[in-house]
């Protein structure tokens, strides 16, 4: 328990230093990352969710047009036979697949090149804090040093936390629009699955953790 709150005051720490380093870069710029994000985890949603309508009807077209689904569907569509509801079921479901992944790869490009611009925004930054100095201060500065902390420090932050990070808020995101659409749909199955894969990522966390200290 004192570690998960260590570790929670650590996240905190973390977040809010990034929070300072990243609001003179902009509030516009992570509101549309953060956009960008909304929308691939609801176009994942609906790539994942619009299988099952076709999965359905290609196994038994009566009982998906008797369902309350497939009534609901129907009703707004004119009349036309097994084949060309399959068809179209299926055009339907490629193009939503198709989208699904061009959100994935937009989003992937978006968090990037965010991350990039802010990182190249922070390295000039401290390039003209250290170039308006007055010439003595690098007569006690060592310059490999100072061009580490302008350069590699940065990188760094991209590469192994921003990045990261951004990557974690997506797949938390899309995994919390997936379990809300779950149970929305069937609320038993949900929670059970969520309950069984839960313990199963803690037992697989808790025993990494006990090889790590044994290698140590």
């Amino acid at each position: 328990m004192v570690k998960l709150k260590e570790k929670i005051a650590g996240s905190t720490e973390l977040l809010g230093k990034l929070w300072f380093l990243a609001r003179p870069y902009g509030l516009l710029k992570p509101s549309f990352v953060l956009f960008v994000i909304l929308l691939q985890g609801v176009l994942q949603v609906a790539g994942v969710t619009s299988i099952f309508p076709f999965l359905a009807l290609a196994s038994d077209p009566n009982a998906f047009r008797a369902s309350g689904i497939g009534l609901a569907v129907l009703r707004h569509l004119p009349a036309m036979d097994d084949a060309i509801l399959l068809t179209w079921a299926g055009a339907l479901s490629v193009v939503v697949l198709v989208l699904s992944n061009a959100a994935n790869l937009l989003s992937d490009y978006v968090r990037a090149r965010y991350a990039h611009g802010l990182g190249h925004w922070l390295r000039l930054r401290l390039l003209e804090q250290m170039v308006s100095r007055p010439w003595g201060y690098f007569l006690t500065q060592n310059t490999g040093v100072l061009i580490k902390k302008a350069s590699n420090d940065v990188i760094n932050m991209v590469h192994f936390v921003l990045l990261p990070l951004l990557e974690g808020i997506a797949r938390l995101v899309t995994a919390v629009l997936l379990i809300f659409t779950l149970l929305l749909i069937n609320f038993t199955v949900a929670a059970t699955a969520a309950l069984v894969l839960g313990f199963y990522y803690a037992v697989v966390f808790k025993l990494l953790q006990v090889s790590r200290r044994g290698l140590s």
